[in-house]
């Protein structure tokens, strides 16, 4: 896990930082702050926009009574590509956009959803609940088993 934000936050800004000073030697410092700025204002048009419309699918999905897990996803995908598209720089704004974009959202958030469905099955992934008093009241469902269900809609 080290590793991995070590790259995150020291290897991608460095990165990031060449290919800034080297596309702004190529067609100057102006044009390059020019599409930095560009950048951010359409990637936060965007973002509203796209957010807007995700707020709407969730509220339309939890209103039917369904999960709204593909919804959060993609909540969380414009949040976070919107926050990569004010970030300055070339790498951020490519994974900015893809995450923004409708068509490429959906097959991230497939990606996200199945991998994280895997980790669950496998349990890789444990949930638990902490009580903020100190003690934890035990449900009366602690000691049974969970009975997969599908519900069908007539």
């Amino acid at each position: 896990m080290f590793f991995k934000l070590f790259i995150l936050f020291t290897l991608v800004p460095v990165i990031e930082l060449w290919l800034l000073m080297r596309v702004g030697s190529i067609i100057g410092f102006f044009p390059t702050i020019g599409i930095i700025l560009f950048t951010g204002v359409v990637g936060a048009w965007m973002a509203r926009i796209q957010g807007l419309s995700v707020i709407s699918n969730l509220n339309t999905s939890v209103a039917r009574g369904k999960a709204p897990g593909k919804e959060m996803v993609n909540a969380v995908l414009v949040f976070v590509g919107g926050a990569l598209l004010l970030t300055p720089g070339f790498i951020t704004d490519i994974f900015g956009f893809l995450m923004i974009m409708p068509g490429s959202r959906d097959a991230i958030s497939l990606f996200l959803l199945s991998y994280f469905a895997r980790k669950v099955k496998n349990g890789s992934v444990n949930f638990s609940s902490h009580s903020m008093g100190g003690s934890q009241r035990k449900s009366e469902f602690d000691d049974e088993k969970v009975i997969e269900a599908e519900r069908v809609d007539d």
